[in-house]
Formats: structure tokens, sequence, C-alpha cells
């Protein structure tokens, strides 16, 4: 039966008070909000995953790691991942919004579920990431997305500079045009605070002159213990798996590819597109944000997926589909849930 915590449960053994896995569950522990007043304790550093201590040096009673709180439900056994880590969310579009402020969709047949998980990213037992293409691709209002891909181009710049011995040296760097981008609208400002409000991070989606929102600040990405080349390697090396079947960025590619020669970029064929395809450009722009964000969750070694999405609209050619789903959790261990299914684990 689940009891909820108060005060008087609270104690630390004196090895506890060392463990930087114990420090971070008493803190978790303490800021429940069925505990009856709040836990102070200072320690010289910040939690990190390095230190993989065993949790069972925090004890609340002699039963907190099968102790559930009853409003909140906190459980303490499956705050870390059996690595001994806080486990890390990437979340889709069409749930980290309703997760960000649950009051918002008061009659979603999942609000008892976005509640729950809200209150563990609140808590800090699990972290939520979030793949930039929600505020750069996504960002872009599905009306306008033909124009606007039709019409991006990179920013190339050139340096000309004079070496000894009159040798001419030409230097030339090709990025993001940052000034093309609308920036994020009210409503999406408003949702991001939300998530920013519960230590939401963003993840880097890395491609050669990629499309950027200068909305986003720098500080707010993950900081990941592993080497940006690495995460960028990855990245690319999913991404194209993912295009190689057919989803992802495959589908704006084929259609931009109808109207271009192949001596073109393929974006150039967007401009060329006619109005009919606008439809069909807007549903190819956000599967490419899907399938960037699976990579991205790859690339940065994230533990689940949260989604909505069935691909019922777009089966077989969904990253999302299925057969998708099966290699992607064979191959490179993604575990999809459901928000349902999240709470449960929460």
């Amino acid at each position: 039966m689940a009891r909820s915590f108060t005060l008087n449960d609270l104690y630390v053994v004196s090895e506890a008070r060392r463990s930087k896995v114990g420090a971070k569950l008493l803190e978790v522990a303490a800021a429940c909000s069925r505990v009856e007043s709040a836990v102070r304790l200072s320690f010289p550093q910040p939690w990190t995953t390095k230190q993989r201590r065993p949790y069972i040096l925090l004890k609340v009673g002699s039963t907190i790691r099968n102790s559930v709180c009853t409003d909140c439900h906190f459980n303490p056994n499956k705050a870390l991942d059996k690595r001994g880590e806080i486990v890390r969310i990437t979340f889709d579009s069409n749930v980290w919004r309703p997760v960000g402020d649950p009051s918002r969709s008061p009659n979603d047949p999942e609000h008892g579920a976005f509640k729950v998980i809200h209150s563990a990213l609140a808590a800090g037992t699990v972290v939520g990431l979030l793949s930039d293409t929600v505020f750069t691709l996504e960002g872009i209002a599905r009306s306008d997305r033909k124009n606007f891909l039709g019409q991006y181009s990179a920013k190339i710049t050139t340096k000309t500079t004079e070496q000894p011995g009159g040798i001419i040296k030409v230097s030339l760097s090709i990025g993001p045009d940052l000034d093309a981008h609308p920036g994020n609208n009210s409503c999406l400002s408003s949702h991001l605070n939300d998530a920013l409000a519960l230590n939401f991070k963003l993840m880097h989606c890395p491609r050669v002159a990629g499309i950027s929102n200068s909305d986003l600040k720098e500080s707010w990405y993950f900081a990941s213990e592993q080497p940006f080349d690495e995460v960028s390697n990855r990245f690319g090396e999913v991404g194209r798996r993912i295009q190689t079947v057919g989803a992802g960025m495959h589908h704006i590619q084929e259609i931009a590819k109808r109207y271009v020669s192949p001596s073109k970029l393929w974006s150039q064929g967007l401009a060329a597109a006619p109005t009919t395809e606008d439809r069909a450009i807007a549903a190819a722009v956000a599967e490419w944000a899907d399938g960037d964000m699976v990579a991205a969750h790859v690339a940065y070694g994230n533990h689940y997926i949260c989604t909505r999405d069935s691909a019922k609209g777009a089966g077989s050619t969904s990253v999302f589909s299925p057969a998708n789903r099966a290699w992607l959790a064979n191959d490179y261990g993604v575990r999809f849930v459901s928000p349902t299914e999240l709470a449960a684990l929460a």
C-alpha cells in the first residue's frame, strides 16, 4: 500500500552524507509535497552521475525504496536507472506542452499522466529534453514552410589575407543564416517558459548550415559529458539510417527533387513546388523534425522517448512506425513510451 512521507520518516546514515546519490535522493524526498517541513542539508559539491554509490544508503524509515508519495507519486526505487543515473526523457512535440502545464489540457484522457510526469520533472527525479527542431523546423508556421525553406540559404563568408612572400590566403566559412528564422511566436514562447521552469534542456541537431533560431540561448542546451564531435557524428549516423528507410528528412527531399534538376540543391525545388504541395511539405517538415529528434536522442544517450505518435497517418513512412521502432530498439536501444507508461515509471 502506498504511504506518504513525513518529516519523522527522514533520517540519513552517516555514509549517506558522503554519497552524492544519497544526497540527491534526500533532496528529492525532502522536496516531496507531502513532507511536513523542508529539510536543508549542505553538501560541498553538487550531485553528478559520475558518483554512483548505492542509493540504499538513504533511508526513509525502513521502507523508503518501496514507498510512493500519495500526492506527487515520487518513488525512490524508480527515480534512478540501473546505472544510478537520473533518467533522461526525450519528449515529443505532442507531449512536452501538456506536461509543461497540465492545467492547459484538463480534459485530455492522459491528464493524470501529465500531472505525474510534471511532478517528477519538478522534483528532479527525471530530466526532460527537447530537440531544438521544435523551435527551428516546427517553429515555422505550417503555411510558411514551403516559402521559408525554398528561399533559405546558408550564410557564406570569405576572408582574404596576405601572407609572407606575397601569398594570398582565402578562407571560406559556411554557417546558418541567423537572421532568416522568424523566432518563437507568443504561444511557443509561453510553452517554452513552462518547460524551462521544469529545467527542460535542449538538444542540438547539428547539420552544416542548418536552420537556427536566434531566440534560443546556449545556456538552455544540455551539457553532455560526451565530446560534441562524438554527439555530432552519432547524430549524423542515425539520421542517415533513418533516411535510408524512407523516413525523417527523406520525405521533404523527395518532394523537392520533383521540382528541381539534379545539378541544383534539393531545397530549391521547394520554391518551385506548386501550392498543391503546401500541405505535403508542412507534414514532411514535421516528419523531418521527428527523425532529427530520434537521432538526437540516440546521440545524447537518453533513456526514453515519450510520444503519443503511433504513425497512424504516415504509416510505414514515419520514423514512429512499428517497423522503424523495432530496428531503432534493436540497433540503438531506443525505448518508446507513452505518457501513461512513463507516468508508471516516474
